[in-house]
């Protein structure tokens, strides 16, 4: 039976119902009052009951459009559980690159420069490690460091001038 139905059509009720009106509802959701109310509409008409009672402007839900309300919260809310849990998932996956660098550096060269690395499409993210001193690899887990050429680096790194 759900087949039947948009996701829209629920979602557009639901705003509706929320906010006890059509005009309110179609500007939360960014649509033509005419859009709200014909999915609540196409709503009432596949499920064969009426969600409103319609009075003047305002719309008070009646059981049944209640019962509907609160079904859609559930499900709305259980989505947004879903999608945050996805998203995160996601960024875990994601690779990371350390990166140290003395702090004048990062300022006035790296930090200018990143959004035109962005754009390139890397599927990783960037994490900036400033300071003055020698970097400690192993404990900041840094893959990259840039330094000036005055400081002497361990032998079994690879380095470049």
């Amino acid at each position: 039976m759900i087949e039947r139905f948009s996701l829209n059509s629920f979602k557009f009720f639901y705003y509706a119902a929320m906010y006890g009106s059509v005009t309110i509802a179609s500007k939360k959701l960014f649509v033509t009052q005419g859009a709200v109310s014909k999915q609540i509409r196409n709503l009432e008409e596949g499920l064969e009951i009426q969600l409103f009672d319609r009075k003047s402007k305002k719309l008070t839900l009646t059981k049944e459009g209640l019962n509907l309300f609160n079904s859609c919260q559930d499900a709305f809310n259980k989505l947004d559980i879903c999608l945050v849990d996805l998203k995160n998932r996601n960024i875990q996956n994601k690779t990371n690159l350390v990166l140290s660098c003395e702090p004048t550096f990062c300022m006035k060269w790296l930090i200018p420069k990143l959004n035109i690395f962005d754009d390139l499409g890397f599927d990783f993210d960037i994490t900036i490690l400033t300071h003055q001193d020698v970097p400690d690899f192993k404990k900041h887990n840094i893959d990259i460091a840039i330094q000036r050429n005055d400081i002497e680096f361990s032998k079994n790194l690879h380095t470049y001038k």
